[in-house]
């Protein structure tokens, strides 16, 4: 922006298998899809026989677009139809019942187990919750010829990207002159969630504008004066794909456990089995950055002397969320209590519905008021001909929401035991959140 003809460009560039080279360990060459385009036109503002913006008003605006496909190939193991149905027989060791713990009565303290005849699971205590959600959400089993997998990811990696940028200047005579920016993009990216079923979603759109000022007092005295807004919000969800509405309840779990998150009515479980199979659904969304900035910056020439001082203000700010419901198992549950040389399979404790650990995770977190300011001034003294010499002095100061109980933190000192707060909430009857009922806090 800023000349007095009208310009523009166009461009493309393209990476693709065809153009690339085979690894030198890679049997064959990577699949890849790359094309980054766009369009960019500047110039003065004229509108026949209405107004000549020559010498005066300027615009410019720029669109770009990033387009990116690759393949991958994750190798997995998932249980196989016979194993699904309890036949174990090919594990190296024995597995023992874990509804049969017991105490040893020739051992006080000590427990024991019930084995497994053979290593076959009766079919009356194979949980048929945990057997439908292999069906529906893993990959049929399959000859991969890679060690133990028996399953291949294949789901490619999409990006896309679209971004737009205006700019508008005015010059109000020789000594005053104001531009005007607006930018926008937006990042989409789709992948595997750790298996085919399961897609991964990235969009991360940002806004930025701004507007700025500039005098000139004189040939020796110029002014600017900034002031703009940076906003980006992150969302990062994963999903299971084609699964009903009410398949986790279908299958045994609680709606409370699978309720209660924001953004989505409701989670089917990550369901973690080591060595086999991992992850699921969750939310994920953020807005990292909510900036208002405010910049002002003289510049003085004296003699040898460039003199160049102000100050920027920027305030600073976060809130987002994140949460999954998640069942855990472990070899432990068909274990032999008291022979560590019969460690048990988690595949026999995913069959029977014994999960190690349960969680219902949801965070939601917030941070406002802060802010961020320096002062400067800095000097470029041409000392020679062939001489600069550049001296500068800058402070920054970051100022955390500390003064206002309603924003205050608080932390869990894990050494002694207690919570210990940034400043004491107001009691309730003040009439706002957060707050204490009673009033005052009990002991630690």
């Amino acid at each position: 922006s800023g000349t007095n003809s009208l310009h523009g460009s166009a461009w493309e560039y393209v990476r693709n298998t065809d153009f690339d080279a085979r690894n030198t360990f890679s049997p064959q060459r990577q699949v890849l899809n790359q094309n980054q385009y766009g369009v960019s036109v500047g110039g003065p503002l004229i509108i026949p026989k209405v107004y000549n913006g020559k010498n005066k008003s300027f615009f410019f605006f720029a669109w770009e677009g990033t387009r990116y496909v690759t393949p991958s190939e994750n190798f997995l193991q998932v249980p196989t139809a016979s194993e699904l149905e309890g036949n174990l027989s090919d594990f190296p060791t024995q597995i023992y019942n874990p509804y049969s713990t017991q105490p040893d009565p020739n051992n006080p303290g000590s427990f024991i187990r019930t084995p497994f005849q053979n290593n076959q699971i009766p079919s009356g205590l194979i949980n048929s919750g945990m057997v439908a959600y292999a069906k529906a959400t893993l990959p049929t089993p399959t000859i991969t010829g890679v060690g133990s997998y028996n399953a291949v990811d294949t789901t490619p990696t999409r990006q896309s990207m679209d971004s737009f940028t205006g700019r508008f200047d005015q010059n109000f005579g020789s000594k005053n002159a104001v531009f005007f920016r607006d930018s926008v993009a937006n990042l989409t990216t789709s992948k595997s969630g750790g298996r085919p079923e399961i897609l991964a979603e990235n969009t991360s759109p940002v806004y930025q504008w701004a507007v700025s000022y500039i005098r000139t007092f004189s040939p020796t005295l110029v002014l600017q004066q900034e002031f703009g807004r940076a906003h980006q919000v992150y969302g990062a969800p994963t999903s299971f794909l084609g699964l009903p509405s009410n398949f986790a309840t279908s299958i045994g779990f609680s709606k409370a456990f699978l309720t209660g998150f924001e953004g989505v009515s409701q989670l089917v479980p990550q369901v973690n089995v080591p060595g086999y199979f991992s992850g699921g659904p969750g939310v994920n969304q953020a807005i990292p950055d909510n900036t208002w900035d405010s910049k002002t910056v003289f510049t003085k020439i004296w003699g040898a002397h460039q003199l160049t001082f102000g100050g920027d203000y920027n305030t600073i700010g976060y809130n987002g969320f994140q949460g999954w419901p998640s069942v855990t198992f472990s070899p432990q549950q068909t274990s032999n209590p008291e022979n560590s040389a019969d460690p048990g399979s988690v595949l026999a404790s995913f069959l029977l519905g014994v999960p190690d650990s349960a969680q219902h995770y949801f965070s939601k977190s917030q941070m406002t008021a802060g802010s961020i300011w320096d002062v400067f001034i800095q000097d470029s003294w041409k000392a020679t001909p062939r001489l600069t010499v550049n001296l500068g002095l800058r402070y920054d100061r970051t100022m955390w929401p500390y003064n206002n109980p309603r924003d205050a933190y608080g932390a869990w000192d894990l050494d002694t035991g207690n919570y210990t707060l940034q400043a004491m909430p107001p009691a309730c009857s003040a009439g706002a959140a957060p707050c204490l009922p009673t009033g005052s806090l009990p002991p630690n």
